[in-house]
């Protein structure tokens, strides 16, 4: 059941009637949002969650992790087709055990020589070392058909612990950064399921707790990477071309873009930056130091150097403080441009707050991205179903190496569906269990608010579909299509720069009809993008080779 806002007070009202505080209580916005749980119950303890979102062949694929590094404790990799547009339609979900494993990511790319997609999951087994598996889906994808295990890369030897998080972008872009204790940051980069070196960042024999996010810019996709010093207290960000990845060997060189003197933190570092290729060099990460949750951006629109907010203390977004009564914990941040249609430069933050009285659960906000207005409603979002009676025994103990909520990095809009996922997890005070919550908030939406499209169009949508043969295309290719009635069918063919090179528009019937996609023998080898709609709806977005 959603708390009331009445409800939500509560702990603030316990509080103030053993102090002397004036200042008012923040509110939090109730959610509108779908949200279910899915996950296995004998997850214990969770330390982690993370969650990948996409759309691919005519559906919206989700992909999560959770769970505990322990020994014999049972994580859990799941994904799940949905319809595009409502996440409450299921087409197809199941899950993956994984024991003895920490820091469990995910993301996809676009295997360019099988013309299947692979997910990927990566993660640190204990005392063993870093890995990363690999799972073959089909073109298009089947979705009551399960992802097949086809290899399993060992990354490091690291007999010790060290956070390993990987991004993907645009299907045919994909990268991983971990900490190898002892050795640095480590990293290895993708393109189209072609994978380069393990590689050392240099001057990172004390950097810990990695992040990693991918930027499109000026036709290159760039790496950027945030990590922490302890011992100098400092966050450090910094890029390299992707390109330089794959072609390198041993230790490489990114560009330090910025030092932060954050001082002692309570969390994981978060990163991440727009998917739009606006051809700047934007990126945002968020920390906390257990009552204030920060956010270090970068906005070339209004500044060349980067900027820090405090984000839940009142003083720059006009928001109640959730300071002193609530601590912070496990903020998690999404970079985006507000898909289908919205604002660019959107980023939402969201995190863990608990008064240790009676409320305690997941709330959020959004904030431009040049760190001055608060898009979201004052004062923060709460997510749905995402209070409990009882605050997470653990926080206390393993806060700084907890994750308790992901937000998706997909922001795309060739791509990205039509909602900002959400993985969070809970705890059952009573039973002992914990559950994986998965909720969704449509974009531009000022409080996290879920909705389906207008009755029929789902249905209409999910059932259109479009293969394409040969993949990857020499001379000649041709798009198979299959449409639920009579309409207007529109493809078009971008490359990689956003260039249109080829359109097709028509009124068909319903039945399959076979497009052969025109003026490609010219066209020059390397990745292209087929979108396709229907009566204005778009069925679905897929990476094409030219050889």
């Amino acid at each position: 059941m959603l708390k009331s806002l009445k409800t939500l007070a509560l702990g603030g009202a316990l509080l103030t009637a053993n102090a002397t505080w004036t200042q008012a209580q923040p509110a939090f916005s109730a959610p509108a949002a779908q949200e279910f749980t899915y996950g296995s119950p004998s997850v214990i303890r969770p330390m982690n969650v993370s969650n990948y979102s996409i759309q691919l062949s005519g559906l919206d694929v989700y992909l999560s992790g959770w769970g505990l590094p322990l020994n014999g404790v049972p994580s859990e990799f799941i994904w799940q087709y949905t319809a595009i547009g409502n996440p409450t339609a299921i087409a197809g979900q199941g899950s993956f055990a994984y024991t003895g494993i920490a820091d469990l990511g995910t993301g996809i790319i676009y295997n360019s020589t099988t013309g299947r997609f692979n997910y990927l999951v990566v993660y640190y087994k204990l005392g063993v070392g870093h890995f990363l598996d690999i799972y073959e889906v089909p073109v298009p994808i089947v979705p009551t058909a399960a992802p097949v295990l086809i290899s399993s890369v060992q990354l490091s030897n690291s007999t010790n612990y060290g956070r390993i998080r990987m991004d993907s972008y645009s299907q045919y872009a994909a990268a991983i950064v971990w900490e190898y204790p002892g050795v640095g940051i480590q990293t290895q980069a993708c393109h189209n399921g072609t994978w380069g070196n393990v590689l050392t960042l240099s001057g990172t024999a004390n950097a810990t707790g990695p992040d990693i996010a991918l930027l499109p810019r000026n036709g290159t996709v760039y790496v950027n990477y945030a990590y922490y010093d302890a011992g100098a207290g400092t966050i450090t960000e910094s890029t390299i071309d992707r390109n330089v990845l794959l072609s390198s060997t041993g230790t490489v060189s990114p560009l330090v873009e910025d030092v932060y003197s954050a001082g002692t933190i309570a969390s994981h570092i978060v990163l991440d930056c727009p998917d739009y290729n606006n051809n700047t060099p934007n990126w945002a990460y968020t920390f906390t130091d257990g009552q204030k949750v920060m956010v270090r951006y970068r906005d070339y629109a209004t500044s060349f150097s980067a900027n820090t907010v405090c984000v839940n203390d009142g003083a720059t977004f006009g928001n109640q403080s959730t300071m002193p009564w609530y601590e912070a914990y496990s903020p998690s941040l999404h970079y985006g441009s507000g898909s289908f249609g919205g604002s660019t430069g959107q980023i939402t933050v969201a995190w863990y707050a608990s008064d240790n009285m009676a409320t305690h659960g997941y709330i959020a906000m959004e904030m431009s991205a040049d760190g001055t207005t608060l898009l979201s409603a004052p004062d923060y979002m709460a997510l749905p179903n995402a209070f409990t009676p009882n605050k997470y025994p653990f926080f206390n103990i393993w806060y700084r190496n907890t994750t308790g909520i992901a937000l998706s990095k997909t922001s795309d809009f060739n791509f990205s569906p039509g909602f900002l996922y959400a993985s969070y997890f809970d705890y059952n005070n009573v039973t002992g269990n914990y559950q994986l919550h998965h909720a969704f908030h449509q974009w531009n939406n000022p409080v996290f608010k879920g909705g389906a499209p207008a009755a029929g169009i789902e249905k209409s949508i999910a059932a259109a579909s479009i293969a394409t043969y040969p993949n990857p295309f020499r001379d000649d290719m041709t798009a198979t299509v299959t449409l639920p009635g009579s309409g207007a069918l529109d493809l078009q063919l971008f490359d990689m720069t956003g260039h249109k090179v080829w359109q097709y528009q028509a009124t068909l019937d319903k039945g399959t009809h076979q497009v052969k996609v025109g003026e490609v023998s010219s066209l020059a080898p390397g990745i292209y993008l087929l979108n396709s709609s229907f009566n204005n709806k778009k069925i679905g977005a897929q990476m094409v080779t030219k050889q």
